[in-house]
């Protein structure tokens, strides 16, 4: 006998990869599961997502209610294997919201951000125009950088929610900012 009820949900039939860790990711992984998404729930080989420590004592119950509803795989997205698992579950490619660290300060990524003319610089994701967050100068300013680092955030850490603008236009919004962002100091 199975204790797993029948998925009914508004989003039954839908795949949710999810690849984010700490808080928003896997909360966000939770909710759309309980709606009936399947999630499948990519973690780093090693310890997995840091998440599976949080709580007290021996053991740690957040990640039992975080992980609800999920399949959990290790994998890792930087060499050649990990990389094909992902493009079996993503066939046809990921979704328009993500992060990426540029090499550099605090005001490296501020500058980058403040180039920016077509991307909206909003701490929202999900809007049907393109949005940019750097969370060290904005959301996560009051951390230093090892509260940073623990929370999977580098000094320029940069989160980027593509819209429907025209992706050359995007491309070259970007190019610009990386050009600003190397000359600050």
């Amino acid at each position: 006998m199975s204790l797993a009820a029948e998925n009914t949900g508004p989003l039954k039939g839908i795949r949710v990869v999810e690849m984010g860790q700490l808080i928003a990711g896997p909360f966000c992984g939770q909710l759309l599961g309980d709606m009936g998404a399947e999630i499948i729930k990519i973690e780093p080989p090693g310890k997995g997502d840091p998440m599976r420590d949080w709580g007290r004592g021996e053991y740690p119950l957040w990640w039992e209610v975080v992980s609800r509803n999920k399949k959990c795989v290790s994998a890792n997205l930087r060499v050649a294997e990990g990389q094909a698992l992902a493009r079996k579950l993503l066939p046809r490619g990921c979704g328009s919201v993500f992060s990426f660290d540029i090499t550099g300060s605090r005001a490296q990524g501020r500058a980058f951000i403040e180039a920016l003319k077509i991307f909206s610089h909003l701490a929202n994701v999900g809007d049907c125009r393109s949005l940019v967050i750097h969370p060290a100068s904005t959301t996560h300013f009051r951390m230093d950088d090892a509260a940073l680092a623990s929370a999977g955030i580098t000094p320029g850490t940069i989160r980027l929610s593509i819209g429907l603008e025209d992706a050359d236009d995007l491309i070259d919004d970007l190019k610009r900012a990386f050009k600003v962002a190397e000359k600050a100091v």
